[in-house]
């Protein structure tokens, strides 16, 4: 978009960047205090962290938990959990990286083996 905007106008760019410099933060404006989250010790605003309670959500069987606009408990109070109450069983990168790779082997066997039964007499029989 911006590129766009630079060839109706070569001076777009350096417009916004000199926009962005000017701004100021009022001085009545409350910036967050960082703290450390209380479950995994990283960085953050809040007593835990924003990965910590997605994770929570998706293990207790609320996948919205931690992204709708409420609280995180008012959001697990009214959530409904996924899966007939099930926790949800996590699953390692490397699992699905490999079952990935498994079926994308299958599938080019078989375009492989089908290619090859489907060759032209005549084509083979020149070579």
């Amino acid at each position: 978009y911006l590129k766009d905007l630079e060839s109706v106008r070569p001076s777009a760019i350096i417009d916004i960047i000199h926009a962005g410099e000017a701004m100021k933060v009022a001085e009545t404006v409350q910036l967050p205090t960082l703290t450390s989250c209380s479950r995994c010790g990283y960085i953050s605003s809040n007593a835990v962290c924003k990965a910590c309670v997605l994770l929570e959500g998706l293990e207790r069987g609320i996948p919205k938990m931690g992204i709708s606009k409420q609280s995180g408990q008012a959001a697990a109070a009214d959530a409904q959990p996924v899966g007939r109450g099930k926790a949800v069983e996590p699953v390692h990168f490397e699992q699905l990286r490999e079952q990935a790779l498994e079926i994308r082997r299958l599938r080019m066997q078989t375009t492989a083996a089908s290619s090859d039964s489907t060759a032209r007499p005549e084509l083979c029989a020149e070579s």
